[in-house]
């Protein structure tokens, strides 16, 4: 029959699972570390993922503390940007991280209190990002499935 081969694609096609092929990809280590890489690469440029800008460092910790002269990066030690980590559900990915930093006199700070939980996501330009990253290996994944090149 003519029309077998295409029955046969369509066939394959509608048995595959997306669900839970995306939720495979976007556990990839890969995938995992871009995401992170992006929300710090906003921090450094002090943006929130809401677009909104941080507040610029003091005069105080420009002069005293070498600071530049612009936007909160929040990084002094790399213990907040080393705190990322993402959580997942079945179809929304969370970012994680330690927002309780310490002062040389034990003062407590909440970076999230302080500056928002907004300085964890991710600007719609780096989710697009990471979307055509997920549709990328999402395609290749599905052509691998239904076997075409």
């Amino acid at each position: 029959m003519y029309f077998e081969p295409l029955i046969k694609l369509i066939k394959k096609t509608q048995s595959i699972d997306l669900h839970a092929l995306i939720n495979k990809i976007t556990d990839e280590s890969e995938l995992h570390d871009l995401m992170i890489k992006l929300n710090q690469m906003q921090l450094q440029k002090g943006l929130r993922s809401d677009g909104s800008i941080l507040p610029d460092y003091s005069e105080t910790s420009v002069k005293v503390y070498g600071k530049p002269a612009e936007a909160i990066r929040l990084y002094d030690t790399g213990e907040f940007y080393n705190s990322f980590d993402l959580s997942y559900k079945p179809t929304e990915i969370f970012f994680t991280a330690d927002p309780i930093k310490y002062d040389d006199d034990g003062n407590e700070t909440n970076l999230f209190a302080r500056y928002s939980v907004n300085v964890m996501g991710l600007v719609d330009d780096n989710l697009q990002i990471y979307i055509d990253k997920i549709r990328e290996k999402l395609i290749k994944a599905i052509r691998e499935r239904i076997n075409v090149a």
